[in-house]
Formats: C-alpha cells, structure tokens, sequence
C-alpha cells in the first residue's frame, strides 16, 4: 500500500467549456470523495482516505489556475511522494505534468480515445494538453505514450501533429482481449527506461459508457472497468509509476454515481495492490 500518497482534487472545468465539452467535471473531485470514503480498508488505507485536498480555485482565471496548480504539485512531489490527482478537466494533466517535472524528468502514458493535442492559441481547452507539454519543452515526445486512441475521435490535423513530433500512438483498433497487457507492458518499460517517474493518466471516457456514463465525452466503445484494474496492476509492476491522473469525472451527467463510484474503485487498486 501507498501509505504516504497524497490526493488532490482540481474542481474545475472551464477547460471542457472552452471546447465545447459538456460541463459538469468541476464538482467531479467532490462526488469521487464521497465514493472513496466508502471503501473499506486497513487502518492505514482508513486515515489516508480523509486526506484528500482540494485547490481552491474562486477568483482566478484558468491560466492562473494552472500556475496554481504547477506550484502545489512541484511542492507535494519535492520529497518524491506519489500522487494521485482528481479532475476536473483533463487540461490539468498539462499543470499536474508540469509541477511534477520542475524536480524529476516525468513521462506519461496517457490512457484515452482522445489525443489532447488542440491548439491553444486563442484559449487553453481541456483538448489541448499534451500540444502545450510538448510545445513547451515540458514533455519530450519520446516520453508519451498515447494509448487506445480512436481514429473518429479526432481530427485528421491532430494525428498530422503527432506524427510530425513522433508520438507513440497504440490505436485502440490494434488493442485486443489478447495482448493489452501486452502492449501496455511494453510501453511501459518504455517510459521507466527515458524517465525518472511515470504519470498513468485515466480519461474516464476511455471507458464504454455503460460503465461511465458521467464523463464530459462519453464514449460508444471503449475498456471495460476490469481491463482498466489490470492496467493499473500491470503499472504497479513498475516502480516509476508513482502517480495517477483520473479526469473529466462528472457528476452532474452521472447515472447512479456508476462513474465516481468507478473513479474511486480505481483509485483504491492503484494505492492498495
């Protein structure tokens, strides 16, 4: 068990509207500690799970947000703790990614039907992440790993920008009952070799919306939630793997609490196997 781990909640999702995205994620980080109280566990996993910090963010604009967000990260991690960050927007795997890279050289594999990869010129979306990591020298493109990735689900020009900066792309059509284990191990090892520390990043809509409905895009197809638990076993394997991103949960579009209930069932294996 992760005993010194420490989780964070970004309520905010001005990111998703910035894209048009169905809003909602802001309150993602407060339903999820509500379904994570509710676990059970050993003594230690009971004092971790009031341990939960959310940013305040009232009365700041979204690139202040994220500044915010670089310095809180960069703090947390300066004594080589692991993480676990709650969304929110998935444009905070940008803040999240950046604060954890000001002590340690951090790669990502990034587990989503979506690239992230939208330009931001006229305002930062929570479409655009990883172009702003990698067009600030953040994240080396060698040290993303963009995984399940679902050709209708993203513009032509996107998948242009990728190949142009040669990111490792594993389309979800090449991933099988068979060998996504498989595929995931090997990215992983990847990703330990050319880095200090791993970020596995969880795009909640890169589960069926069955099972999330409460995402701000949700998707036909997709992982199932056991897939899902054994990725993250599989990444306990590795011990860079120190800290875990779960985006775009939402509440507000949710259908029996199944998504938060799954967010925080996911959080519990990362921390406790």
């Amino acid at each position: 068990m992760k005993t010194d781990i420490k989780i964070i909640g970004f309520p905010d999702h001005e990111g998703v509207q910035n894209v048009g995205g169905r809003i909602g994620a802001g309150k993602g980080p407060f339903s999820f500690e509500i379904f994570f109280k509710k676990l059970n566990g050993d003594k230690n996993f009971q004092e971790l799970k009031n341990q939960i910090n959310h940013i305040e963010f009232e009365g700041l604009n979204l690139e202040e947000k994220h500044q915010k967000v670089v310095e809180i990260i960069s703090k947390t991690t300066q004594d080589n703790s692991p993480t676990i960050a709650v969304g929110g927007g998935h444009d905070f795997i940008y803040s999240y990614t950046k604060g954890i890279a000001q002590n340690k050289k951090v790669s990502v594999i990034n587990i989503d039907p979506h690239l992230d990869m939208r330009p931001y010129e006229e305002c930062f979306t929570s479409g655009s992440p990883f172009r702003r990591l990698i067009n600030e020298d953040v994240l080396d493109t060698q040290n993303l790993v963009e995984y399940g990735i679902q050709t209708q689900a993203n513009a032509p020009e996107l998948f242009s920008y990728a190949e142009e900066n040669s990111v490792d792309i594993v389309n979800y059509s090449k991933i099988s009952e068979q060998n996504f284990i498989q595929l995931f191990e090997e990215k992983l090892n990847k990703l330990s070799e050319s880095s200090d520390e791993v970020i596995l990043s969880l795009d909640l809509d890169m589960i069926q919306a069955a099972f999330a409905p409460g995402v701000s895009a949700p998707a036909v197809e997709g992982f199932s939630p056991e897939q899902v638990r054994k990725l993250i076993e599989k990444a306990h394997e590795f011990p860079k793997v120190k800290h875990l991103g779960i985006f775009e949960l939402n509440p507000v579009l949710d259908i029996d609490d199944r998504t938060a209930r799954l967010a925080a069932y996911l959080a519990y294996h990362f921390i406790m196997n």
